[in-house]
């Protein structure tokens, strides 16, 4: 079972080397306190967005990509160098997403922010507690998931510290999900490929039980059309009822049909 979980943080940070060390912390911490799989979901800012990226990549955890412009445009707000490594970043993302093109360059980074707490089942940040600089900023998109409901995970920027916001919220358990996973495994298939990330190979592994419970349950399901369709070409065939009277009771009139009937006799 397969949850996101979002990051928004700053891109100015003292010690980025602290800031990757607590990031590495989180992952785990979050498989052992809700025994289910992990993917990420952020943007590749400078800073701690970048670190995060990195960090999921390095910890074999599946990670997709949501850009605030077009590449072509994103890439003004990087260096020649921080630019190769987003572009790097981006090479081993599991799916990229541009959310548009807006003409302010800040409602972008918002709108790409907001999306980040839409779609995600717990929002990680990296924030120091104070309001933003300016458009778009971390606090912003905390405050957006807190509206939300969204549990958080706030790492304080200036102790590392982490807490947590929220988490009766978090829901780790889908019937859905839980019934496709109860499901028996497939035939023996073809190797993931070796480049496949072990999240990737468990991904596909499921989609292969699925698609096959599917193809061997689609025969059932025709046999079940076909008798339902049956059935009911059957019923219509069949002569309405007839009183004792000579009266033809069709539709939703037999009630008041039989019930005049019962009172003339």
């Amino acid at each position: 079972m397969f949850h996101v979980v979002g990051f928004t943080g700053h891109r100015c940070l003292s010690d980025p080397a602290a800031v990757e060390r607590v990031l590495q912390q989180v992952p785990g911490e979050l498989r052992a306190q809700t025994d289910v799989e992990w993917l990420g979901l952020s943007s590749v800012a400078e800073g701690a967005h970048m670190i995060f990226a990195r960090t999921a990549r390095q910890l074999g955890i599946g990670w997709e990509a949501v850009l605030p412009l077009p590449p072509a445009e994103f890439r003004a707000d990087f260096s020649p160098e921080a630019w190769r490594q987003v572009e790097e970043l981006l090479g081993e993302a599991e799916h990229v997403r541009v959310i548009g093109d807006r003409s302010h360059r800040d409602d972008a980074y918002l709108d790409c922010g907001m999306e980040t707490a839409n779609h995600c089942d717990l929002l990680l940040t990296f924030w120091n507690g104070e309001p933003s600089r300016g458009r778009g900023g971390t606090a912003e998109i905390v405050t957006y998931a807190r509206n939300l409901g969204r549990p958080l995970v706030i790492i304080d920027a200036t102790t590392l510290k982490d807490r947590h916001e929220n988490f009766v919220r978090l829901q780790t358990g889908d019937r859905y999900l839980a019934f496709f996973n109860q499901l028996p495994p497939a035939p023996p298939a073809a190797p993931a490929r070796p480049e496949a990330t072990p999240d990737r190979a468990l991904m596909l592994k499921f989609h292969r039980k699925v698609d096959h419970a599917a193809t061997r349950s689609a025969p059932h399901f025709n046999r079940l059309q076909s008798l339902t369709v049956g059935l009911f070409v059957l019923a219509s065939t069949q002569p309405p009822p007839r009183t004792p009277s000579g009266l033809t009771c069709r539709g939703a009139s037999s009630l008041a049909c039989s019930s005049r009937w019962a009172s003339r006799s």
